[in-house]
């Protein structure tokens, strides 16, 4: 976690909203950084899918891949939450 960041240019005076640009852009790279950092640390997490056997059509099941449709991963400290919707796709 940054708390501060200073930075400070003897030869460069910035009004207020030069300033609020500045600290605007900072932010972002920052979080940029971070997020992208953190994910290709990161390993990727597999979804589970589960093939769906031909011989299922005969009860109208269509053919596809049975799982987990528009995941959606929540984080509550410490834990990370993977729902969604269960469907064929």
């Amino acid at each position: 976690m940054v708390d501060e960041v200073h930075l400070t240019s003897d030869s460069l005076t910035l009004g207020a909203m030069a300033q609020m640009q500045v600290e605007d852009l900072l932010k972002g790279l920052a979080q940029h950084l971070a997020d992208t950092s953190l994910n290709n640390a990161l390993p990727a997490l597999p979804i589970p899918s589960f093939q769906i056997p031909a011989s299922l059509a005969t009860y109208g099941i269509p053919m596809g891949q049975l799982g987990l449709d528009t995941p959606i991963l929540s984080i509550a400290p410490p834990h990370f939450r993977l729902g969604g919707g269960f469907g064929i796709h």
